[in-house]
């Protein structure tokens, strides 16, 4: 099974694409859509690109503390890996391009690759929290669907249980290895006690109240740039009281909707997740609107992707046909 969804997993998402796709343009007015974006200001998209950069070098910063377990890291090295991750989540299927950047910067800076993907997998993990609290905000200030409600109650949980589990871990760490020392003769686990204890010595700088501040700030911080970005794509569309809850609700929904595996760049879900977030408002808001948020909001966005994905790329040596076949190696050896 796992060889069959390897093999046919673009093939997968570009079906799971045209699904949403079609979903989201059916009963759509395209002169009503040529005349929405007529009367929108080619501003909002300069002010889009500009804080998706800001939001690149907020990132940047916050992996940088990351890795903090050697001395070798630079921001730098620590931009074009980050950049190069998100280019490969845009141009491959699979959305491997967190592990990838780990994966080829420990391998430059030779440094434990394991140490490396912990980072990834904590940084996940802050932006899992940084979304629970978005969750969390509307839980508050909006009256959501039952099903949405209940999603988001399921979400915080896991986040904010998985955020604390962390930190126990990080503050166990010599009991973890006491009762690892009872299971080192059987294999299975053994093997799940040495990735579990090799987390749990990588997260100790959870203790660090300081540290763990300012990557909750950092975190906070971007998802604030995000919400924002949606707020002044829909004042420019439709401006009216509600539009910070709307822009919320879209944020929600977009998160949500990167969790469905499709084609590299999320072309139809991210549209759709537009369109019922928009339709959940109630405010009146139609789908021909919706449909123009969701572009200029992703396009403007995966263009300055490619930029930096590029750039980066060449900086650190890599040709995009050769990363493309590292990777692609890189995933099959993994599975």
């Amino acid at each position: 099974m796992k060889n069959f969804l390897l093999k046919y997993k673009t093939l997968i998402g570009l079906g799971i694409s045209l699904v949403f796709l079609y979903l989201s343009l059916r009963n759509i007015d395209f002169n009503d859509i040529v005349l929405i974006f007529s009367r929108s200001n080619p501003t909002t998209i300069t002010f889009i690109i500009l804080l998706a950069f800001l939001v690149r070098i907020i990132l940047t910063v916050r992996w940088y503390l990351l890795l903090h377990f050697t001395e070798k890291r630079n921001l730098r090295d620590a931009f074009n890996y980050l950049n190069i991750g998100y280019l490969i989540n845009d141009i491959l299927p699979g959305r491997i391009g967190d592990f990838v950047k780990s994966y080829f910067w420990a391998k430059k800076v030779n440094v434990s690759k394991a140490d490396a993907l912990a980072s990834v997998i904590v940084e996940r993990l802050f932006d899992l929290t940084g979304m629970g609290l978005i969750f969390l905000l509307a839980l508050l200030i909006l009256d959501l669907p039952a099903y949405a409600l209940k999603g988001g109650i399921i979400l915080i949980s896991i986040c904010f249980t998985g955020f604390f589990g962390l930190l126990l871990l990080a503050m166990n760490n010599s009991k973890l290895s006491h009762y690892h020392e009872k299971y080192k003769d059987k294999k299975i686990p053994n093997w799940i006690f040495i990735k579990i204890n090799k987390l749990s010595i990588y997260s100790a700088f959870l203790i660090n109240l300081r540290l763990t501040f300012t990557l909750f700030l950092l975190t906070i911080l971007v998802w604030f740039i995000y919400l924002f970005s949606g707020f002044l794509i829909i004042e420019n569309l439709h401006p009216s009281q509600f539009s910070w809850h709307t822009a919320l609700v879209s944020l929600l929904f977009i998160s949500v909707a990167f969790v469905i595996p499709s084609t590299p760049g999320n072309l139809g879900v991210y549209q759709y997740a537009c369109i019922l977030a928009f339709e959940i408002t109630g405010v009146g808001y139609s789908r021909e609107e919706a449909l123009v948020f969701s572009l200029i909001s992703q396009l403007p966005v995966y263009c300055l992707t490619l930029l930096l994905g590029i750039y980066s790329s060449y900086s650190e040596g890599f040709k995009l046909s050769k990363l493309k076949k590292y990777t692609q190696n890189l995933e099959t050896a993994e599975s």
